[in-house]
């Protein structure tokens, strides 16, 4: 917000008003930016992926004794 310019000869009047205007501005400013931020958000439902399931089937196909990928893959894939 930018001070008025006394050096244009313009009337105190003017300038009231003007820093009334821009006082009203702000005030509007700010009450619109504490009521967004008071507006409660809801998340978004989580999404069942299966994590459980995916680590179960992820330690046998790298970690059993008959894995379904070689150590050269292993090393391929996580290197």
């Amino acid at each position: 917000m930018a001070q008025p310019d006394y050096s244009t000869g313009s009337s105190s009047t003017d300038t009231n008003e003007e820093w009334e205007r821009d006082a009203q501005m702000f005030a509007i400013f700010v009450q619109q930016a504490t009521t967004s931020l008071s507006i409660p958000r809801s998340r978004a439902p989580n999404i069942d992926r299966g994590r459980v399931e995916a680590n179960a089937r992820l330690i046998p196909d790298y970690f059993c004794d008959d894995p379904t990928y070689t150590a050269d893959m292993f090393k391929r894939r996580s290197g």
